[in-house]
């Protein structure tokens, strides 16, 4: 059957009667008759009658039914011609996630840079803030996608698309400690250096060992690591955060991996709720292809053993 049947007989249907819509669609009053026609016998059922006397139509029980059914077949095919168009049409529009602002410049590095050279049509609106931030600008639809390490709120509002493995890091200037023939350091060696953390490794911190301040010599504990790499740039304290083991080589400064058993995940989310946008998608396949170690799904925050601990800082 072909759909300009049911596109017309939505037509009708909205129209109320054969003469408004027929001069709606620009064909005769025959040739919609006829349609209409046709379309009772292919479902063997009447779908409209007409009140005597009167040229008002009414839907029948079937016809309310295919009316329902014509809407979604249309509506297929109408998404199906725009996604094509837009397969053919080079990607372009904005690209909106939410980032804390300690991940920004290394995200805008070793993942945006990339993607803005091989799609330079596509904009670029970044939201910093923390998790609970993040969350609720992906619900409403501010953003499309968040990069965020936190354990989520509302799991079940979220779908994880790639997540990968973080390791608690010291970052400072090297005046401050002393790198390590192995490349780690434990707490306990460190206890006496002056450290700004973050407020995720904050949480877990406490969380596991009680109070920081009979843990270590802290100077500063902030909502994101921003702060305390800007502490680390002073040279009046090393920062203790979450990162990957390439991704700060300050100059001046070094960064060392501290042994604790834990795991804290960085991940790119999404809000289930909301379809997201073609760029997005476009963006996603990119991403999978530039961080081969990502893995798809997962979770996010720290964890230690089965335990896990609500991080809020990305």
């Amino acid at each position: 059957m072909d759909t300009q049947y049911y596109r017309n007989f939505l037509a009708l249907v909205e129209a109320g009667n054969m003469t408004q819509a027929a001069e709606f669609l620009h064909i005769t009053q025959p040739t919609l008759s006829k349609q209409l026609r046709l379309l009772e016998k292919m479902y063997g059922a009447k779908l409209v009658v007409a009140e005597r006397g009167r040229r008002i139509m009414y839907l029948t029980e079937a016809g309310e039914v295919l009316y329902r059914r014509a809407k979604h077949i249309c509506g297929l095919e109408d998404l199906a011609r725009q996604e094509v168009m837009v397969a053919l049409e080079e990607v372009s529009g904005p690209l909106r996630i939410s980032i804390s602002p300690g991940r920004t410049e290394r995200f805008i590095q070793r993942v945006l840079s990339g993607f803005n050279r091989k799609y330079p049509r596509v904009t670029f609106e970044l939201y910093e803030g923390i998790v609970s931030r993040q969350q609720e600008e992906l619900l409403s639809g501010v953003t499309d996608l968040a990069v965020c390490s936190a354990e989520l709120t509302q799991p079940e509002r979220f779908e994880i698309l790639f997540t990968r493995e973080e390791q608690l890091m010291l970052i400072g200037n090297k005046e401050l400690f002393e790198m390590p023939a192995s490349g780690e350091l434990t707490l306990e060696e460190i206890a006496q250096i002056p450290v700004a953390i973050s407020g995720g490794c904050a949480q877990m911190l406490a969380c596991e060992q009680g109070d920081l301040h009979d843990l270590l010599h802290v100077v500063c504990v902030s909502t994101t690591k921003h702060a305390a790499l800007a502490w680390a740039r002073t040279g009046a304290a090393a920062a203790l955060i979450p990162a990957e083991p390439d991704e700060f080589q300050p100059e001046g400064m070094q960064s060392c991996r501290i042994a604790y058993d834990y795991v804290m995940h960085k991940s790119i989310i999404r809000a289930v709720e909301r379809p997201l946008t073609h760029v997005a998608k476009v963006f996603l396949e990119y991403y999978s292809t530039i961080s081969p170690t990502s893995r798809r799904g997962g979770k996010t925050g720290i964890k230690k053993g089965k335990k896990v601990i609500e991080a809020d800082e990305l």
